[in-house]
Parts: structure tokens; C-alpha cells; sequence
């Protein structure tokens, strides 16, 4: 069955919205950034994402996880590989 984009994105939010820790914005919404508006760091952020892709079936070979979180440490050094 084929979904729409506003029962998929209400499908999304619920999801994430179940996994992450308060305290967090009143209504997630597709705007909604795991760093600074969840305040999620590395591995919190790691295990939510991959959480996603099981649940929704997506394809995780190629993302990479450090083009949007730093490792833990790296810093500004870390800043200017991107």
C-alpha cells in the first residue's frame, strides 16, 4: 500500500519522536535536525538512523555517517576535512 508523503512524514516523526530522550522541540516536524534541534550526539544519533533505515527498509550502504556527525573529539580540526 502506498502512502502518502503526510502519513509517511506522521509515521517518521512517531518513530523518532519514540526514541529519543526529552528534553526535545513540542512537534518534530521534516525541518527537524538531529544535532541541533534534538541535541543528539554521535552514537544516540547512529543507533536512531540505523533504527530508521531497519524500520522503514532503506538502503544504508552508502551513507556516511561522519559527512553529517563528527566523530566524538574531532573538533574544528575534524571540521575542515568536510
Amino acid at each position: 500500500m502506498i502512502k502518502s508523503y503526510k502519513e509517511a512524514l506522521s509515521e517518521i516523526v512517531l518513530s523518532i519522536s519514540e526514541q529519543v530522550p526529552g528534553p526535545r522541540p513540542r512537534e518534530l516536524t521534516e525541518n527537524t535536525t538531529l544535532r541541533d534541534d534534538l541535541r543528539m550526539h554521535n552514537d544516540d544519533a547512529e543507533k536512531l538512523i540505523h533504527s530508521y533505515f531497519e524500520r522503514f527498509g532503506v538502503n544504508a550502504q552508502t551513507f556516511d555517517f561522519e559527512k553529517y556527525f563528527l566523530q566524538e573529539g574531532d573538533g574544528i580540526i575534524g571540521a575542515l576535512r568536510l
